[in-house]
């Protein structure tokens, strides 16, 4: 997993394990789509 600052990617994270599931958001400053 390359980070560079001019590509922007996002890591689905799914919740499914813990119950949680809804939309996806993404973390500019993590750069981490997280399930909510």
């Amino acid at each position: 997993m390359n980070m560079a600052p001019n590509t922007r990617r996002c890591v689905h994270i799914d919740f499914e394990s813990n119950g949680l599931r809804g939309h996806a958001r993404c973390m500019a400053h993590t750069s981490v789509c997280v399930r909510f």
